[in-house]
């Protein structure tokens, strides 16, 4: 129903509650304005009020309305005023019990406030009413210039039909390519997620020589699945014209130095030499596309260690005269020794899939992408891609590109790296923590995630850092769990079921911003590849943007940074054994046993390999035991065989045979349960149980700061009341607070 609504001094509203001691102190307090102020007793009564005032050509401006009511509730209520009135603003009275079914309310019926009942009614209550008014006026402006705008693009429409439907056919077809790569993107991504992390977190475990192997093919397999997933996504980005070109101040000799350093490794496990060099002339403070050089810089230099057997790689860089406009044509060229390409073969050596022989897909590695992605991205650049080359002799591959100087104005902000962190989430992030970790709370997570793999990968990354994690099934849950809670943290998968993962961050900003709060990071977690995925992240309000699959490192990293805990460098659980670990404590010990015997055979064998890699898994799980002495003597293990220092050897395996002979004659205390919770403690634990049962079961947060300060109490004792807090704090996530009452009392009364 359509009204015209110019602004007016005086409103038409409306009081609706069933009890009469809050209607009328409502309408009192109402009457203090200047506004005319009717009431009804329930949703009935106030139906009938309403079709009578616009029958009376005096429709009402605003209804505050009860939502707990006889005959007709007040949810049933406003649902037959929207069908007919879309402008009237409607502010909810609720009680505390009634909180998510006002959440519901607010988006879906466009509610302009609620308020808490008992109505504190004051000044902020007549703010609340005048800016519900105030709201309706503007919304009726904003429809009337909606109406205006319509018509005029009705009228442009018709002068413009056939255009935009070309326009349309272009953009659908641009659009289903686009989804296409997207979808494949995150079809393929999300289980090389789980099989990447999965397999990372199995490295971490005590594995026998020939299970490490496996494990190290199966990363190796991964990573070059990935690889190819990659590329395969950028050359079919660039041919639908959809790169973008980010042009930005940085420093040339920095990116070729990173360039350089990235491909230093597979060079000397060739003894390949690999050198550059930048000619004097060349400017190095330039402005340009830093990302897409690199790009090109690390595919020619890569080609050519791949071909190379013998020899060097070499990479010179240039430059031509300067122009007028101060634009600069720097040449680069890429010089290697290897087996080189034959005439016929250089015609079409920069197409998809192509390699100079056709054995060569399978003597060496490659999908043959890499050239066609790096001619197409140096063409979009101004340039143009060319190579010299003769069998047996190697092969030169060239191109110049445009460039701009830098002023002395010019800001050096970017070195070719592309950003997963939102810039405007710099100024909220410490970049330093002087705090004692052991003063910081638990983090408080929320991870939004429809994957059953997914979720369980992420919850064993996060189990070694101290943190309270509740999980949601699709954006809708998450939305919903976020403003019931507070949290420190929110990990947003961005494609779910019933509500992706763009919308609920959108959902969650826009309730922070109606509330006031200042914004929780939000890291996107996602499967999706394409760069443009990641701005589609930051314009919802993403803080940060991860992509699958994920590497521990990085994850943690990313977590700890954003959610202001960066002192917890090494999680204090991993300096003592866990006690779910306590059983598995003599089978750890004679695993350790045989990698003596191992290693001892390897430095006979001068196998330095493995002495390296026997060392670094014992480096990494001593301490998850509570053995630091393991870490230690695994630690310089790791050192010995990396340097291949063996006279170190020994004396290492001998001081590790000691050690081990050590626990096995205490075996007995090494698996012995915790001792039990002192009575002083245990007589506080009861108080704080009590102080507990006070809390009202809807203030999650303080529920959950009282719990983890009970824990404390008795983390390091053999006590029943650890199982209780636990499940506790279950049943205060599930929301099910009968049955926290149910466990409180049950301790209380025992």
């Amino acid at each position: 129903m359509k009204t015209q609504y110019p602004k007016k001094s005086t409103y038409h509203i409306l009081v609706v509650d069933d009890e009469p001691i809050v209607r009328d102190i409502t309408t009192k307090w109402l009457k203090r304005t200047p506004h005319a102020v009717d009431s009804a007793t329930d949703g009935e009564d106030a139906l009938e009020k309403w079709q009578h005032a616009v029958l009376s050509d005096d429709p009402y401006d605003l209804m505050i309305v009860d939502l707990n009511m006889p005959r007709m509730d007040g949810k049933s209520l406003i649902h037959h005023i929207r069908q007919k009135d879309q402008d009237i603003s409607l502010i909810v009275l609720t009680g505390y019990g009634e909180l998510s079914e006002a959440y519901d309310l607010l988006e879906k019926y466009q509610i302009a406030d609620f308020l808490h009942k008992p109505v504190e009614y004051s000044k902020q209550f007549l703010f609340s009413v005048e800016n519900a008014l105030e709201k309706r006026r503007l919304h009726q402006q904003l429809q009337d210039h909606a109406d205006s705008l319509e018509i005029a693009y009705e009228s442009l429409k018709v002068h413009s039909l056939e255009l935009e439907k070309a326009v349309l056919t272009a953009q659908q077809a641009n659009q289903a390519k686009s989804d296409f790569l997207a979808n494949m993107s995150h079809e393929i991504r999300t289980p090389m997620n789980s099989i990447l992390v999965m397999a990372e977190l199995l490295e971490e475990t005590t594995l026998n020589l020939e299970q490490q192997d496996y494990v190290k093919r199966l990363q190796s397999s991964g990573k070059s699945l990935l690889k190819l997933i990659n590329n395969i996504l950028d050359l079919s980005k660039i041919e639908a014209g959809m790169v973008k070109q980010k042009i930005v101040p940085f420093n040339l000799e920095i990116l070729i130095t990173e360039a350089i350093q990235m491909m230093a490794i597979k060079a000397k496990e060739k003894k390949i030499k690999l050198t550059s060099h930048i000619q004097p002339a060349v400017p190095l403070e330039i402005i340009g596309e830093p990302v897409h050089l690199q790009q090109i810089l690390v595919n020619l230099l890569g080609n050519a260690i791949k071909f190379t057997k013998e020899g060097h790689v070499r990479l010179e860089v240039s430059c031509n005269a300067i122009d007028q406009n101060l634009s600069q044509q720097i040449v680069f060229v890429i010089e290697d020794t290897g087996i080189g390409i034959s005439a016929d073969k250089q015609k079409i050596i920069f197409d998809p899939f192509t390699q100079a022989e056709t054995s060569a897909t399978r003597k060496y590695d490659g999908s043959g992408l890499g050239l066609a992605i790096s001619k197409k991205l140096v063409e979009a650049g101004g340039g143009k891609l060319g190579l010299k080359s003769k069998i047996g002799e190697g092969s030169t591959f060239f191109f110049e590109l445009p460039f701009e100087l830098q002023t002395p104005t010019t800001t050096d902000d970017s070195v070719g790296a592309a950003h997963v962190e939102h810039p405007e989430a710099q100024d909220s992030i410490s970049t330093g923590n002087n705090n004692d970790p052991e003063e910081l709370p638990i983090l408080r997570i929320l991870l939004a995630e429809d994957s059953k793999d997914n979720r369980f990968v992420m919850e064993k990354l996060l189990s070694t850092i101290p943190c309270l994690l509740e999980v949601a099934e699709n954006g809708k849950e998450a939305v919903k769990k976020f403003v019931s809670s507070h949290w420190d943290l929110v990990l947003m998968d961005m494609q779910m079921p019933e509500m992706n993962g763009y919308d609920a961050t959108r959902e969650i900003r826009g309730w922070e911003k109606k509330q006031g709060l200042e914004p929780v990071p939000i890291i996107a977690v996602t499967a999706y590849a394409l760069k443009d995925d990641q701005e589609k992240c930051f314009e919802v309000g993403c803080t940060a943007y991860l992509s699958k699959p994920l590497t521990k490192a990085d994850f943690l990293e990313t977590v700890l940074k954003l959610g202001k805990r960066e002192s917890w460098i090494v999680p204090q659980e991993l300096h003592s054994p866990d006690a779910e670990l306590q059983e598995y404590i003599p089978k750890y010990l004679e695993s350790c046993r045989k990698n003596v015997e191992a290693i001892l055979e390897a430095y006979e064998n001068k196998d330095f390999t493995t002495i390296f890699t026997l060392g670094h898994q014992m480096k990494g799980s001593g301490g998850a035991y509570g053995f630091d002495r393991i870490t230690e003597v695994g630690k310089g293990l790791a050192e010995a065989g990396k340097t291949e220092k063996g006279s170190v050897v020994p004396e290492l395996a001998h001081q590790l045979q000691e050690f081990l002979d050590q626990q096995f004659v205490q075996e007995e205390q090494i698996i012995k349960v915790l001792p039990p919770l002192p009575n002083d403690q245990e007589a506080q634990l009861l108080n704080e149980f009590e102080e507990l049962a006070k809390i009202p079961y809807y203030q999650t947060g303080f529920i959950v700061e009282q719990i983890t300060k009970m824990e404390k109490l008795c983390q390091n004792y053999d006590s029943p009341h650890r199982k209780y807090l636990q499940e506790i704090k279950d049943a205060v996530f599930s929301r099910k607070p009968e049955q926290v009452s149910m466990l409180i009392d049950e301790i209380l009364n025992h």
